[in-house]
């Protein structure tokens, strides 16, 4: 299963749910669509939780490189150096 933008979200529901609604390594969610349809699936928890750690890693990359472009541009053209430290404060 994919989760897209949506991981975030799958995320939040299995936190906020109860453990008996996964104590067997899976959870049906619950949601609706933009035109309001609703449904479900069902989700296991594993594939989530390495789906989720999965994109972690990917965006701590994002966020070192980054860095690596705001230090390179800093250390070049001196400004913007504000980019570098914020970045480096959420990894």
């Amino acid at each position: 299963m994919k989760y897209g933008k949506n991981l975030k979200w799958f995320l939040s529901e299995v936190a906020n749910a109860e453990p008996e609604q996964y104590e067997t390594g899976s959870i049906e969610i619950l949601g609706e669509n933009e035109k309001g349809e609703e449904g479900s699936c069902e989700v296991e928890i594993s594939h989530l939780m390495t789906t989720a750690c999965d994109r972690i890693a990917e965006l701590e990359n994002a966020l070192t490189q980054v860095i690596i472009l705001a230090e390179r541009e800093t250390e070049f053209a001196n400004k913007r150096t504000d980019v570098a430290a914020r970045a480096k404060e959420n990894i």
